[in-house]
């Protein structure tokens, strides 16, 4: 079971997904009167994403030459 809540989220860097606590409040505005408190768990951003893949590349020494070599040198030993 599930309910949504408007809270009022400001000073908080958020994101769809992530995990919130919140606190009841004095009335904001007609529906909201609720104010986040502290961030649980935050959820994995894209930008956090697209670097680690970076490293990993970097890790593995993976480049876009090395990775058409390897897919030439796949096809001519399937032929």
């Amino acid at each position: 079971m599930s309910k949504k809540f408007l809270a009022d989220s400001k000073g908080f860097d958020l994101a769809i997904g992530d995990e919130v606590t919140i606190t009841e409040c004095r009335p904001m505005s007609k529906n909201k009167h609720f104010r986040i408190t502290e961030i649980l768990k935050a959820a994995p951003r894209l930008s956090i994403l697209k670097e680690e893949a970076g490293l990993d590349a970097v890790l593995h020494r993976k480049t876009s030459e090395t990775a058409g070599k390897d897919a030439s040198a796949n096809e001519s030993s399937h032929s």
